[in-house]
């Protein structure tokens, strides 16, 4: 019937739609670098709740097939046998989505891009590179994100964006200049006093300003247990303020990046965003890669002793269906030493 024959339509193309966007978005580039965010992770452990009652059970297999290839291609230790299970895994996917969506039409040749056909060796790279964390593409595309914004000539775009670098590093060396030149010192603007490294700790800096934070009742509580793991006693919840001296960022020592925190992006922003952290985590003898989102850094004080800590959101892996073999997401949050 016209009813049904709609239906059945809209259907396919929701699912044409569906699978097309998320599987552009994982596109490999020839190299085979995995460029895994945790828009990623989220995207592969949440679309299967999500999905589930919503669309045929045949398209959820096969997207539960790639989800299920990509979790186990970045856990931080990949044994044989595993890497073996992950070449299945994408064969099979490969297998079932030309039978969805190629249907040996050669009208259906849009659906089949380049990317699916790479997914066959992504097992390979594996094996001769390493788990993926050894050779994602993290640190390139932070680099893109900080090269883009500098190249505004169409016409002559290697020169703008030379002339740009060559510029900023330039201006990076007058804040040196600055302390030995009273030349240089005297047309200079005076140091950013918002970004001033204020409180030194053993791994970095919290950057001003500094902030009182009144906490909740659940970090407050979460606070407590922490400080109860340190200290090795109990603690008296009342003992404890609720307001604590916060931050938003925290720059790392020996040379590394300035982490941001949910209170300190902004929505102009165009590169990764600052406060996204990765940890490998000891999890029944073998070590997996997380994901956590930092929400606010804080130096809350008991008895004259301050803690710099981190207020966070750990992403997780946790079964809940057993029918599924792909481990869906969930998510706590803890303080963490800064």
């Amino acid at each position: 019937t016209p009813t049904t024959f709609f239906s059945t339509s809209l259907t396919l193309t929701l699912t044409l739609t569906l699978t097309l966007t998320l599987t552009l978005t994982l596109t490999l580039t020839l190299t085979l670098t995995l460029t895994l965010t945790l828009t990623l992770t989220l995207t592969l452990t949440l679309t299967l709740p999500l999905l589930e009652g919503r669309l045929p059970e045949r398209y959820l297999a096969s997207w539960e097939t790639l989800c299920e290839a990509y979790v186990r291609s970045i856990e931080f230790e990949i044994a044989m046998d595993d890497l073996a299970k992950i070449r299945l895994l994408f064969k099979r996917f490969v297998r079932d989505y030309e039978s969805l969506y190629y249907q040996q039409d050669h009208r259906r040749m849009q659906v089949c891009p380049s990317s699916i056909h790479m997914l066959l060796h992504l097992a390979d790279c594996i094996e001769q590179l390493g788990p993926a964390w050894v050779f994602w593409a993290f640190p390139m595309e932070h680099m893109c994100g900080m090269v883009v914004p500098k190249a505004r000539s169409m016409s002559e775009l290697n020169a703008s964006l030379a002339n740009t670098v060559f510029i900023g590093e330039n201006l990076k060396q007058f804040e040196f200049v600055r302390l030995v030149s009273k030349d240089f010192n005297a047309f200079l603007k005076p140091p950013d006093s918002s970004r001033a490294f204020i409180i030194k700790v053993p791994k970095g800096w919290f950057v001003s300003p500094e902030m009182e934070l009144t906490l909740s009742t659940m970090p407050h509580r979460l606070l407590v247990q922490m400080l109860e793991t340190l200290v090795g006693s109990r603690i008296d919840p009342q003992a404890l303020p609720k307001k604590v001296k916060a931050y938003k960022r925290f720059q790392l020592s020996r040379g590394r990046d300035m982490v941001g925190s949910q209170a300190s992006q902004k929505r102009s922003d165009r590169t990764r965003a600052s406060n996204i952290i990765l940890y490998i985590q000891e999890t029944h003898a073998r070590h997996e890669v997380f994901f956590s989102e930092v929400l606010i850094f804080a130096r809350p004080c008991y008895e004259r002793q301050q803690y710099p800590l981190a207020y966070v959101r750990c992403y997780l892996r946790t079964c809940s269906a057993p029918a599924r073999t792909v481990l869906h997401c969930g998510f706590k949050t803890d303080w963490w030493f800064a």
